[in-house]
């Protein structure tokens, strides 16, 4: 535990080595964005203190600290604490110096600066480094610290090995060596101090779960992605869906393993989005009723997507739809519940099975990349493939419609599911006019004839010939064609009718299912 450090308060300084070059360069360009310039200035302070015995300085009190860095007792507390976040600094309280805690003499065991490849393999400390200097700042920085490697077609190794220089040691030496290092402990060049992070608002157990259910095996879920699925979901304050999403979107669609030093990156970005999105939500219908002394909460102010709603929740979810989209029928009502209800991605799998196909992987990719650049929130995505797939007929998802329809909806500034609806109907229905107008302007034209023009004289009974061909002809034709288009057009409409039927009906059985399996778990 921490306590406040005291201006009469003496202290001691143990340390191993003074720093070697790249410690340094670790120390100012990976600990001093997160700690600050006045904690490395502490640090570097107290590895200059002048030496009593060969690894400890000599005593002095804090007044002559803060006189010497010239900073106030509280600023050079706060660094201290700051040393010790990071695992630079320990700090031991002398209990037999003085009865009282406050003047008890403070023993500083300066720690050394990790290297690189620690630095960034240990989450806490990169994902902080991340969030602090941004991903431009931070891929330069690993830029920075790459090693040219020599180019072996123009460079032959010719290096002596120890067994060509010197002779092998004996047995019986190599014992007595083995026996001399025995509880030892010696001036090194690396920290052995932890820095760790717990997250007691995260429930893994319950994240395990959601991220086996999408089809991420076992093997991948290591240690090393505990710690950076803790690590980030307290920098970022995520949840345990908002973390399956994050680490969903981190596997690579090559190799479908988890790239761990992209959920750092992917999570920041999300978070930012979230951010942008949060003044934007807050003038939605749901928001602007509880503004106006409405004190009724819907479903969704208390939850976050996929929204887990209960049966009274979804009856009150269907109550609030009806009073906003008086227009909806209960299908439509239907559809914007389920939207809300589902992932991205297991909605496009169900969608696609409910036209007799499957969600290829380039589908599964283009929704998660979708996610990373647009404001639309998850639902409206939803509707956004489902737009694509059935309203529009279109085979698959293509990049191409999946980006120009999002990016149309999102200058548009549909907020829900059921504006998305709107919106797209109005412009069907705007679509259908301008064809009807182009099909009267084809009618209505009638070609330019100059005035001048030589007509060729054709004799009364040649008239009525061609006139009798004319309407036999038409009474043969016309009820083909019109047969033909109403038939094409019910056709259409049933197959649309069709696959919504088994889109709601799979999409059922699987909110369905997935509520009894929580419930099970629970």
């Amino acid at each position: 535990m921490s306590q406040k450090i005291n201006p009469l308060q003496p202290f001691l300084v143990k340390h191993q080595n003074s720093l070697a070059p790249l410690q340094m360069q670790s120390l100012m360009q990976l600990y001093q964005p997160i700690v600050g310039s006045t904690a490395i200035s502490l640090y570097l302070t107290l590895l200059n203190q002048p030496l009593e015995t060969a690894n400890q300085s000599q005593r002095v009190l804090h007044a002559q600290l803060i006189q010497f860095m010239n900073v106030g007792i509280s600023v050079c507390d706060e660094a201290r604490q700051r040393l010790e976040a990071v695992g630079l600094l320990r700090t031991y309280r002398d209990r037999s110096s003085h009865d009282d805690w406050r003047y008890q003499t403070l023993l500083y065991d300066l720690q050394q600066p990790l290297d690189i490849h620690q630095f960034l393999n240990n989450p806490l400390l990169s994902t902080t480094l991340f969030k602090q200097i941004g991903d431009q700042d931070y891929y330069r920085l690993l830029r920075m610290w790459q090693v040219e490697t020599i180019d072996a077609d123009q460079y032959t190794e010719i290096t002596s090995s120890f067994q060509d220089v010197f002779y092998y040691v004996k047995q019986d030496a190599t014992e007595v060596i083995e026996a001399s290092l025995l509880e030892r402990q010696f001036k090194q060049q690396t920290s052995d101090a932890e820095v760790s992070v717990v997250n007691e608002q995260f429930d893994y157990a319950k994240f395990l779960r959601f991220i086996m259910s999408e089809g991420v095996e076992h093997t991948q879920l290591t240690q090393a992605l505990k710690e950076h699925v803790l690590t980030t979901s307290k920098t970022y304050e995520l949840d345990e869906v908002q973390m399956m999403q994050v680490v969903l979107l981190a596997i690579n669609d090559v190799t479908d393993q988890i790239q761990l030093d992209k959920i750092k990156e992917i999570a920041d970005k999300k978070t930012f989005f979230a951010q942008k999105r949060a003044p934007q939500m807050a003038a939605t219908p749901e928001t602007k009723s509880s503004e106006n002394g409405n004190d009724s909460t819907s479903p969704r102010d208390l939850k976050m997507f996929p929204f887990d709603y209960t049966d009274a929740e979804i009856k009150q979810r269907h109550a609030e739809l009806i009073q906003e989209f008086p227009n909806f029928t209960e299908k439509d009502i239907h559809l914007v519940v389920l939207c809300e209800q589902m992932p991205n991605d297991a909605f496009l799998v169900q969608t696609k099975a409910a036209k007799g196909g499957f969600a290829t992987d380039n589908e599964q990719f283009y929704v998660r990349d979708l996610l990373t650049k647009t404001n639309l929130a998850p639902e409206i995505i939803n509707f956004l493939i489902y737009y694509l797939l059935v309203i529009e007929s279109k085979e698959s998802v293509y990049k191409g419609d999946l980006q120009r329809t999002a990016s149309e909806w999102q200058q548009n500034a549909l907020k829900t599911t059921g504006h998305a609806i709107e919106y797209s109907r109005s412009k069907a229905q705007m679509k259908e006019k301008q064809q009807v107008m182009q099909a009267k302007q084809r009618t209505n034209y009638q070609p330019y004839k100059r005035r001048n023009q030589r007509e060729e004289i054709i004799p009364d009974w040649m008239k009525n010939k061609e006139q009798n061909a004319a309407s036999e002809k038409a009474n043969v034709q016309m009820p083909n064609n019109q047969g033909t288009a109403s038939q094409a057009n019910h056709n259409l409409a049933e197959n649309e009718e069709a696959i919504r039927a088994r889109l709601g009906k799979l999409l059922g059985e699987d909110v369905n299912g997935n509520a009894n399996n929580a419930s099970n778990n629970d």
